[in-house]
């Protein structure tokens, strides 16, 4: 058997005259902002995650201010009773709005910050697919793709109708990720990209890791090690699984207390809903309103691509550009027949990612992709041809989802979601664990912080609250004069980064802080007499065992990263040496 190595990237794509980078640059910010410039004044217009997204970026950015990083506890969510939010939610989408906050000087609200964030998260994306398809596909096709990926029709719907701000971040990283893939098979130098990749994917959206690690990157990775000279597959192999275990421990500082802390909230909220009602066949159990609609014609669109680039390419004479193509119009299709399935989303772990439709992610992807290398395979009328399906099933979705463009696009968020981002309205899925759940739960007192309840309350054996103070990390001091040793309640949410100690000027004595009632609040035991008290968030076991893991990771990055620096030194020093020598 023949096999073609695939460390030379030299393809079979057009070498005519390419665009110049001023020409793609150029076409990528315009891109960028037909799809989300009228926003950018404005601010992100309403949308299913709005309120959600509005409230972490002010938080996030308000802890990043204050010196808490990782940030994790949200102190403002719930009217003031604070949210473990970043323990469980993906952080990259907020990190890219820091940086716009900084960049302006703090001068814009939360929507506008969040609006450039998608136009930067929406450059990454077009600058991903031009970077990763411009070494097989040429500059041009590079550029058309990247344009395509920008524009796909769920990644649309991801900004406009679902303000899915974390799926976002997860299709700029992605064509990155497959990128490094590509470079970590080729040669060792590419493992640190592929680990920093992957990481930034797990960080930004973990439900398209999960997806994107299930299938895209076993194609990829088999197709790479198939194709590969036989003394070479396993190098090949191994690095790519080096760079994804790195990527692991680099995401580590995340991962940790996401997957294991997750009895310490009510993450039952996320599995209300059945997965599998999102799929394509399980029409009775769509929910009204066209929104499944668009949904199923996004999903059918990539798939119909997919295909027609599988077709195009199956028999296209410049089989460089051809193999990769069928490879990633196998897995666009793949994605779909998936997402139609229901039974696939019973089935663990896929049942975990909360929306059969994510995988549309996947499915975008892989079809644009493959549409670009099929052009440039040798087949280019059999593939105009065979675009004519998905191109009428874009067309139809773009009318259907017209009028809700125009609406997001002119309409503010309207006052009762303004008054649900004032109020710090989390998502329920971070209230503590414990707390009440269906039929049971009041949202009254989450959106009011449960009026009348003091900051600091007492048991039964009475005392004095003499001063009690909350600081903006939601921290609370309170100097107590107690007759004997009883239960101090402290209006914030329990989890278990809270500490309680007892203050005796330099001496801090730490006490056993432990949620308490249906409330979940803090509480602690207190001791008779006239104490200084407060309770503050520290790291937990978790946490500081997830930081040293992606400390260690960011030590080995760095190390492959100077790796070849340090060598051409070592090299270039004989030579000089040599050099005198021979001169005298």
């Amino acid at each position: 058997m023949t096999t073609i190595s695939e460390s030379e990237h030299a393809t079979d794509a057009p070498s005519g005259r390419q665009p110049r980078p001023v020409i793609v640059l150029a076409t990528l910010l315009l891109t960028a902002l037909l799809l989300v410039g009228s926003t950018l004044v404005r601010g992100a217009g309403p949308s299913d995650s709005v309120v959600y997204n509005t409230v972490w970026v002010h938080e996030f950015i308000e802890a990043l201010r204050r010196g808490d990083l990782p940030p994790r506890w949200l102190p403002g969510a719930f009217q003031g009773l604070g949210a473990p939010s970043f323990y469980y939610y993906p952080p990259m989408a907020f990190y890219v709005a820091a940086v716009v906050d900084f960049v302006t000087l703090h001068k814009l609200n939360a929507l506008q910050v969040t609006a450039w964030a998608n136009f930067l998260l929406l450059l990454a994306s077009g600058g991903g697919m031009f970077a990763w398809l411009r070494g097989r596909a040429g500059d041009r096709w590079a550029l058309i793709g990247a344009v395509a990926y920008m524009l796909a029709p769920y990644h649309t719907i991801d900004f406009y109708f679902r303000g899915a701000f974390a799926e976002v971040t997860a299709y700029a990283v992605l064509p990155w990720l497959l990128l490094g893939l590509e470079r970590a098979a080729s040669q060792s130098r590419g493992i640190a990209l592929l680990a920093l990749s992957y990481a930034a994917l797990i960080l930004s959206h973990l439900p398209s890791a999960l997806l994107v690690t299930l299938i895209i990157v076993p194609a990829v990775v088999g197709w790479r090690v198939w194709t590969a000279a036989p003394a070479d597959r396993i190098a090949v192999a191994a690095r790519c699984l080096a760079g994804g275990v790195l990527g692991l421990a680099l995401a580590a500082v995340y991962l940790g207390p996401a997957l294991l802390m997750q009895k310490d909230a009510q993450l039952v909220w996320l599995w209300g809903g059945d997965t599998d009602g999102w799929s394509l066949l399980a029409f009775s159990r769509w929910p009204a309103g066209g929104f499944m609609t668009k949904i199923a014609l996004s999903s059918w669109c990539a798939g119909a691509a997919g295909l027609a680039a599988l077709l195009a390419a199956i028999d296209a004479p410049r089989r460089r550009t051809a193999v990769p193509a069928m490879l990633f119009g196998a897995v666009a299709v793949l994605a779909t027949v998936l997402h139609a399935l229901p039974w696939v989303w019973k089935v663990q772990p896929l049942s975990q990612v909360q929306f059969a439709y994510r995988i549309i992610v996947v499915s975008e992807a892989a079809a644009v992709a493959a549409v670009c290398l099929a052009a440039v395979s040798g087949r280019p009328r059999r593939l105009a041809a065979l675009m004519v399906v998905p191109a009428v099933l874009a067309g139809w979705l773009l009318v259907l989802a017209w009028p809700g463009l125009r609406a997001v696009t002119t309409i503010p968020v309207d006052p009762g979601g303004e008054a649900l981002i004032a109020a710090g309205r989390a998502p329920n899925e971070h209230l503590p664990a414990g707390y009440p759940v269906y039929p049971a739960f009041d949202d009254h007192d989450l959106l009011n912080a449960f009026p009348g309840q003091p900051l600091v309350a007492l048991g039964e054996a009475g005392g004095k609250v003499l001063a009690a103070s909350g600081f903006p990390d939601g921290s609370v001091a309170m100097d107590l004069d107690l007759p004997a040793p009883t239960t101090v309640t402290v209006k914030r949410f329990y989890f278990p980064s809270w500490r309680a100690e007892r203050v005796d000027g330099r001496q801090k004595t730490p006490l056993q802080a432990l949620p308490i009632g249906a409330t979940r609040f803090v509480s602690f035991q207190a001791q008779a007499g006239r104490h200084v008290y407060r309770i503050r968030q520290v790291a937990t076991p978790v946490e500081r065992a997830s930081n040293a893991v992606t400390l260690a990771a960011l030590l080995v990055v760095a190390a492959l990263l100077a790796a070849p620096a340090v060598t051409r030194r070592r090299r270039a020093r004989p030579e000089k040496t040599e050099t005198a020598i021979g001169t005298r």
